[in-house]
């Protein structure tokens, strides 16, 4: 009898050592997803800047009847405020 009980407490620590490997890979796999999540938010964030100012001046311009003035200040201040979000993910 306890032969069988020796055996079963190595199969059990076996099945816990694999149990452990497998949580180790799990989390290392969700690390992962959340890092490339993380840098997918940054990314889309840095493109909405870029984009909804110079939407916004178009619509300006359209409203105000004037040829790409206020396209390009959206335009330019659109690029400064993505450069500016860029400077401050290099600061993380």
């Amino acid at each position: 009898m306890s032969k069988k009980t020796n055996n079963n407490d190595a199969a059990d620590n076996d099945a816990a050592d694999n149990d452990a490997v497998d949580r180790d890979a799990v989390n290392k796999d969700t690390a992962f997803q959340v890092f490339l999540f993380q840098w997918a938010a940054r990314g889309s964030a840095v493109a909405f800047e870029m984009v909804i100012p110079a939407l916004i001046g178009i619509g300006l311009d359209r409203f105000f009847g004037t040829v790409a003035l206020f396209t390009i200040l959206g335009v330019i201040c659109g690029m400064a405020l993505a450069f500016w979000q860029l400077y401050k993910f290099t600061e993380l």
